[in-house]
């Protein structure tokens, strides 16, 4: 009976180690599958991050040199007409627009 006994808990102890090892396995395994998808996760988050920083870099280039474009076109037109204030400016364009149409009639 005493041989039987130890012999019992020796079998128990090896099927408790063989659980624990396949529990252990499992563990790892899957540990291994989470830390992927969150690392996949944190890369496309960064990736989006600086696409969407890309993109609006750009915008606010786009935005400043139309800006500079526009401000460059009006010192230059300033320069040639000699008229700087915005009303005057409108109405000699006004004029340029009336001279076209009537030089095409």
């Amino acid at each position: 009976m005493y041989h039987r006994f130890f012999s019992l808990k020796a079998k128990c102890t090896v099927l408790c180690k063989s659980i624990r090892a396949s529990r252990e396995e499992y563990t790892r395994k899957w540990r291994g599958v989470y830390e992927k998808v969150e690392r996949s996760k944190r890369e496309s988050r960064e990736e989006y991050t600086r696409k969407s920083r890309v993109v609006y870099e750009k915008m606010e280039r786009s935005i400043r040199e139309s800006g500079e474009e526009y401000k460059r076109k009006w010192r230059e037109y300033t320069r040639i007409t000699g008229e700087e204030s915005y009303e005057k400016v409108e109405r000699s364009t006004e004029k340029v627009e009336r001279s076209k149409r009537e030089s095409r009639e």
